[in-house]
């Protein structure tokens, strides 16, 4: 796992940013999938999704937690 506290506030910074864009992503990618017409999705794809966000939002509130503290120093 990487130590967060570690790294720069540019470090986090970029690293938000990338996280954000992953989850977006993500999102969109769930959005194209689920809304199609006509094709059966696993109970397990819309699980595995659901997942995948839960990971970036959580990793997205880590970062954000740090820069809160550096910044506050």
């Amino acid at each position: 796992m990487i130590d967060l506290e570690k790294m720069s506030t540019e470090e986090l910074e970029k690293r938000l940013i990338r996280l954000k864009e992953n989850l977006e992503d993500i999102e969109e990618e769930r959005s194209f999938v689920l809304g199609q017409r006509g094709i059966h999705l696993s109970s397990s794809l819309v699980e595995k999704y659901q997942i995948e966000i839960n990971d970036i939002n959580e990793s997205i509130n880590e970062v954000e937690e740090v820069l809160r503290r550096k910044r506050a120093n």
